[in-house]
């Protein structure tokens, strides 16, 4: 990926990383529309990728975790762990794509989803 990125790349990179914070599932569905309408720009697609694959592999392990919180035991805590761990994570991946630069998330190499995104 080049180091040059304009202000538009900047934008649209910033709202696949950052929708982290959207309520609902937007955070979900922000990167997908940009995976899905970007196709001409492989810095902004390769962001928007692998913020979907963070996001919807986060929204499986919250709703596991919330199904297993109604069963008792400390997976409320494990979640707000995971949720603080994922913001830093996002923030960084944020700026990352500001600069210029690609961006993994860590542990997502592993994750199912990735088979489906592409």
């Amino acid at each position: 990926m080049e180091n040059t990125v304009t202000g538009k790349q900047k934008l649209l990179v910033c709202i696949a990383h950052l929708s982290y914070f959207l309520s609902g599932l937007g955070f979900v569905v922000a990167p997908l529309i940009l995976y899905l309408v970007v196709e001409d720009d492989t810095f902004i697609k390769e962001h928007a990728r692998q913020a979907l694959i963070c996001h919807v592999s986060l929204a499986v392990v919250f709703a596991a975790l919330a199904v297993l919180g109604f069963l008792g035991g400390l997976a409320w805590l494990i979640d707000v762990v995971i949720g603080i761990v994922y913001c830093w994570y996002s923030i960084k991946a944020t700026l990352a794509g500001c600069r210029g630069e690609g961006y993994v998330y860590p542990f997502m190499d592993k994750s199912p989803v990735t088979k489906w995104v592409k």
